[in-house]
């Protein structure tokens, strides 16, 4: 006979590995916007700073301030959903285990015979509290992390777009090149 701890670490241990897989897929999902920033957004932004350098470096750095939240959002989140699963992990497997006490064959008798599933119901309804408190908050997180960085971008592209105009109406720049750069801006934004 199994105690009731030595019946929870089993779970545990099976919820571990579950876990760990499902991890190598979130690598995928972290790894590919990484990739994409690194291989497709910061070149394109670097090049994009050179060139409108040679007309006014303002703009240049203007572009720059576009991305910076983008960057500092793939910087954030990962950490947030992190921290999130770090928490959730134990959550998760008492929620296995609960289910396993009321559901599981080898539990089922007993669960029904001594009439505990009222027990087990409460103690599931306190997990699914605790676990949907910490997924909370971190959404929370995550959107106050979206708004913060495209409020920054926004006023960062609406700078990109008054400068633009200004250069045009100065002379600093052609029609050709206004267009250009506000149709490569609007592109990457």
């Amino acid at each position: 006979q199994k105690t009731a701890y030595e019946m929870q670490r089993s779970v545990g241990s099976e919820m571990c590995i579950r876990d760990r897989y499902k991890g190598t897929g979130y690598c995928f999902a972290l790894l590919i916007p990484m990739l994409r920033f690194l291989f497709k957004y910061g070149p394109y932004c670097v090049l994009m700073g050179l060139y409108l350098k040679r007309y006014d470096p303002v703009l240049a750095l203007c572009v720059v301030l576009i991305f910076i939240p983008a960057f500092a959002s793939m910087v954030i989140r990962p950490d947030i959903f992190f921290e999130l699963e770090d928490h959730a992990a134990p959550a998760r497997r008492m929620d296995a285990y609960l289910k396993k006490c009321v559901g599981g064959p080898e539990y089922f008798k007993e669960t029904r015979t001594l009439g505990i599933s009222g027990y087990f119901k409460t103690k599931f309804l306190e997990n699914v509290k605790l676990l949907n408190g910490y997924i909370w908050k971190a959404q929370k997180k995550i959107k106050l992390v979206e708004l913060m960085t495209t409020l920054f971008s926004v006023f960062g592209y609406g700078g990109v777009m008054v400068l633009l105009v200004v250069s045009l109406l100065r002379g600093r720049i052609t029609t050709a090149l206004y267009a250009s750069v506000f149709s490569s801006i609007t592109l990457m934004y």
